[in-house]
């Protein structure tokens, strides 16, 4: 009597243990997928961030002196090869008018016919040229005299970065800032001493 219970039980209790076994390897799948794969599946792109700072120093009565501070970090998963890269210099007016702002479009105001006064492709770029691993980064400093101008003038400083293989119109990274050319310099802070 409990043989034939224990044999009509059987078949049910392998495919319940079955079902388990599928269902804990499918949960398994997931994790692992989710875990894992899934999360990089949407960044094939690489994500490089840029950030600049400039600053003037080494004024005399004919030059100053431009301190361009740039960094690069991947912030994508996957490593990306930047292996050239183009640093322009250009000048341009900076748009004036009767409103209180006005916009200031890099490629409106490039595509006007302003020749960059130095560009650079390759050498000045190249301490950017690496493999970025994910969450890495590297950092530059460039440095420009300038003539002191007669009359106030902006200038742009731009740098684009590619991998192997990209379009000239498609940096894998990008970077620009413009500023006034040798901009009036805040005068040293006063100091008072006593004599005693």
């Amino acid at each position: 009597m409990n043989s034939t219970r224990i044999s009509r039980w059987t078949p049910i209790v392998t495919m319940a243990k079955d079902l388990v076994q599928i269902l804990a390897i499918v949960i398994g799948g997931l994790w692992v997928l989710f875990t894992f794969g899934l999360s990089e599946c949407y960044e094939h792109d690489p994500n490089i961030a840029m950030k600049s700072e400039i600053s003037w120093s080494g004024y005399t009565k004919e030059t100053c002196t431009a301190t361009w501070y740039v960094t690069a970090e991947n912030l994508g998963a996957r490593g990306v090869d930047i292996d050239h890269g183009t640093v322009a210099v250009w000048p341009f007016a900076a748009p004036s008018g009767d409103k209180h702002v006005v916009y200031v479009d890099l490629d409106a105001l490039r595509a006007q016919g302003n020749k960059p006064w130095t560009i650079s492709d390759g050498k000045a770029a190249s301490a950017f040229f690496a493999h970025y691993a994910p969450k890495a980064g590297r950092y530059h400093t460039f440095e420009w005299v300038f003539r002191q101008p007669a009359a106030p003038q902006s200038a742009a400083f731009e740098l684009k970065l590619y991998r192997k293989g990209d379009p000239v119109d498609k940096p894998v990274a990008y970077v620009h800032q413009w500023a006034t050319l040798c901009p009036p310099q805040s005068p040293p802070p006063s100091t008072s001493s006593t004599a005693q």
